[in-house]
């Protein structure tokens, strides 16, 4: 009976974390849809699905958590064999969508490409001159490499004004190479995601040790109840 509480109290730890994973993928799809949803014209959309699966992901994971919890208490061999087999998916679901990702062809590329496409409609669609607004605004950057990359879009040597911060009204009237800021947007776009790449890997590492080990405990568990109801 000992050797059943002990393995009742790992499982519950385990669960408890396993449901912590659960909100911490549903806050990070959330955040990262809310803050920098108008970055999705940037990105494509095959990329920008990934907030939104980790959200369906995340929402899963938390509803088998209290299916886990309700075999615990119940001490159900069946109910605990129903959820390892949810979380051994789950798990499986997570590594395909991470093997996905990192084999999205060039990424590098595609944002090249997406950012050349916005910029080359920026007169015909709202939607994409907002886009630029925002982000040149926010990350301080002007272009795609450079100021100049407009020059060619705007057929004169005026900017968007969002490429400038301040303008000296003694030198112009409107937004110039001379004041805009000197960084174009994809260096920035790409030095916050590989400022938090490595994070995100740490995350996600975390996140597989404890569903693997939840997977094992849960397994433990469930021959532990079995044996039990044997025994009786």
């Amino acid at each position: 009976m000992g050797g059943t509480t002990c393995t009742k109290n790992i499982m519950h730890i385990c669960n408890v974390l396993f449901m912590i994973t659960g909100l911490s993928i549903l806050t990070v799809g959330a955040i990262v849809q809310m803050k920098y949803h108008h970055y999705a014209n940037f990105v494509g959309s095959n990329i920008w699905t990934f907030p939104v699966i980790f959200i369906i992901v995340g929402s899963v994971v938390t509803v088998i958590g209290i299916l886990g919890c309700c075999g615990i208490c119940k001490e159900s061999s069946c109910l605990i064999l129903t959820f390892a087999l949810f979380v051994i998916i789950i798990f499986l679901v997570e590594f395909a969508l991470g093997v996905i990702f990192v084999n999205h062809g060039n990424f590098e590329k595609m944002l090249q490409e997406q950012f050349n496409s916005t910029m080359n409609q920026y007169n015909d669609r709202k939607e994409y001159q907002d886009a630029w607004s925002l982000i040149q605004s926010e990350m301080d950057c002007c272009g795609i490499d450079k100021a100049d990359d407009w020059y060619p879009r705007t057929n004169s040597h005026k900017l968007p004004p969002s490429c400038c911060k301040v303008i000296n009204l003694e030198e112009a009237s409107d937004c110039t190479a001379k004041h805009a800021h000197p960084v174009g947007c994809i260096t920035r776009l790409k030095k916050v995601i590989d400022d938090n790449s490595m994070m995100l890997g740490i995350v996600v590492l975390v996140i597989f040790s404890i569903q693997v080990f939840t997977i094992i405990s849960a397994c433990f568990l469930r021959r532990t109840f079995a044996r039990n109801h044997e025994t009786v």
